[in-house]
């Protein structure tokens, strides 16, 4: 019953059929379905070869908490988490289709100043969306890849508006305090 989201029901009435079954018998058993969680999003940089390494990049709270850099990204309101049944497994399309329906697919950074005083910005645009299992201790990964753009404001300029939490969950994992790598897996479903 792994990645199915259901565990078994230890009942009397399961554990009456099963003392009961003979060889041959049909016996219909009680499975139980697991809880609705919210899967935290995760979001890396790659050089473009999703096989190879990942760099998690860091989602923009607010300047003093996270003041803005080339790998500093502002996340558009979510509305919902990534949910799913505790447990159960979730294809690279089924993150991919959430990606795409809550404006995932492109992010860009606040606007920041390079080493020679201009003004820049960073688009991400995604190319992997990971398989995984429903947890609310696991890991929605996305990939991207990033192009900087230098003497110019960011689409999203100061990145005020962001959103980390909502309803019944924490949507977007935790920023990393020290940089971390992922190694995607070979199932991945690139994004069109």
């Amino acid at each position: 019953m792994k990645g199915s989201g259901y565990t078994y029901d230890f009942s009397n009435a399961n554990a009456a059929a099963l003392l009961a079954a003979k060889t041959g018998d049909t016996i219909t058993l009680n499975v139980k379905a697991g809880n609705q969680v919210t899967t935290p999003l995760y979001f890396y940089k790659s050089s473009g070869d999703v096989t190879s390494s990942a760099t998690q990049l860091t989602v923009f709270q607010d300047a003093t908490k996270t003041p803005a850099n080339a790998e500093t990204i502002v996340l558009p309101t979510l509305t919902t988490g990534f949910k799913g049944v505790s447990g159960a497994d979730y294809t690279s399309a089924d993150l991919n289709s959430f990606a795409t329906t809550n404006k995932l697919t492109n992010l860009y950074t606040p606007t920041y100043k390079t080493s020679d005083g201009n003004n820049a910005y960073t688009e991400y645009t995604l190319v992997s969306a990971q398989a995984g299992t429903y947890s609310v201790s696991g890991q929605a990964q996305l990939v991207y890849t990033a192009k900087e753009y230098t003497n110019a404001t960011s689409p999203v300029g100061d990145g005020t508006t962001n959103s980390t939490q909502t309803d019944t969950g924490q949507v977007v994992g935790d920023n990393p305090t020290t940089t971390t790598t992922v190694t995607p897996g070979a199932d991945s479903d690139s994004s069109k």
